[in-house]
């Protein structure tokens, strides 16, 4: 079933089958744009947990939201970046928010890569 990218940043290897969110064949900000402009909005409530593939799905669906209201936001150039370079740009931005509201940049990271470690091998 889904073996994907995970890791990739040569921390501790997983073992076992790993479940990544399907790809999204986007290269720019605005090609996000339009495929989640038309899709609903989904949730975890409804999901016996049985598919953490589709689960995963749902949380890179959130997070593509996120990007989107990002890059919609700002407007202009931004929407023909490719994707890595408007995703960068958040985390840049985050970074910034967790320095003006005192919030531990690296303890946030760990827990998130702790997280999501935890879902792409079907725990959570």
């Amino acid at each position: 079933m889904g073996r994907g990218p995970a890791g990739g940043d040569g921390g501790d290897a997983l073992e076992g089958e790993i479940f990544c969110a399907r790809r999204l064949e986007v290269s720019t900000a605005q090609e996000l744009v339009e495929l989640v402009s038309g899709q609903a909005r989904e949730s975890l409530l409804d999901s016996d947990g049985l598919d953490p593939m589709r689960d995963n799905g749902v949380r890179a669906g959130w997070a593509a939201r996120g990007l989107v209201a990002y890059v919609v936001h700002l407007g202009g150039a931004t929407l023909t970046e490719e994707i890595s370079v408007a995703a960068g740009d958040l985390l840049a931005d985050l970074r910034h928010l967790f320095d003006a509201l005192g919030l531990d940049w690296d303890a946030a990271l760990a827990s998130a890569d702790m997280h999501y470690r935890a879902e792409i091998v079907g725990e959570l």
